[in-house]
């Protein structure tokens, strides 16, 4: 392992983008003042580096940090997967993987917190583009699904999707997009499900498409597809 200056300075610029980014952005502010209030600011989940810490890290400090992390074989696994030949892949797992030095088992840690309790909310004013705006929702649960939900939930997804769509461009004419939902379930290190839904349009119209958002999601959970 070592360190090129080319490459350090382009990361270290990169990062440094990033947090100009979370102030002239809007999108990207809001993405970051969702992540803040769902995990309360802890270091372990922190989408953005502290500034002064950046302009203080050295290459070597870098280097260091590499090899504490990444110097080294602990409960590693790899799979390769392609039009590979069998020996091939054998010989340069010897070479490459089985030539480094082994590390002590490291003990598994949940660096996850928990949801916070009722509705968190965030404001952001960022950027000057007065033309746009929007709001993101995270709804995380901790329920656990079956193998029949888990196989329904892309195509509640899909249908989430298509009715901000119908409801919001279509019928509302608020947005260009309507909005884009993710959903996802996970069983470690918690069992949940989350729920992301982004929305963008029309600046005046942000509170009329927030109260109609949460009327859908409530009817859709009450009702069920139509």
């Amino acid at each position: 392992a070592r360190i090129d200056p080319g490459p350090f300075a382009e990361a270290i610029e990169g990062a440094s983008n990033r947090l100009r980014d979370a102030e002239t952005n809007p999108q990207f502010a809001s993405l970051v003042a969702l992540l803040d209030a769902r995990y309360g600011g802890d270091p372990w989940q922190r989408p953005l580096p502290d500034a002064g810490r950046l302009d203080a890290l050295t290459a070597d400090e870098a280097l260091d940090l590499y090899r504490s992390r990444l110097g080294h074989v602990d409960d590693l696994v790899i799979v390769l997967v392609g039009d590979v030949e069998l020996d091939l892949v054998a010989d340069l797992a010897r070479r490459y993987v089985g030539s480094l030095p082994a590390g002590q088992d490291d003990r598994w840690l949940d660096r996850l917190p928990d949801p916070p309790l009722g509705i968190v909310s965030r404001e952001v004013d960022a950027g000057t583009n007065n033309a746009g705006a929007g709001f993101d929702l995270l709804i995380t649960e901790g329920v656990e699904l079956n193998n029949r939900q888990l196989a329904a939930l892309p195509v509640l997804q899909n249908l989430l999707n298509d009715l901000l769509v119908e409801e919001l461009r279509e019928a509302l004419g608020a947005s260009y997009t309507g909005g884009t939902v993710f959903l996802d379930a996970t069983t470690e290190p918690d069992v949940a499900v989350e729920l992301l839904l982004t929305v963008s349009g029309d600046p005046a119209r942000i509170d009329e498409m927030h109260t109609l958002v949460l009327e859908l999601l409530g009817q859709l959970a009450e009702e069920g597809p139509s």
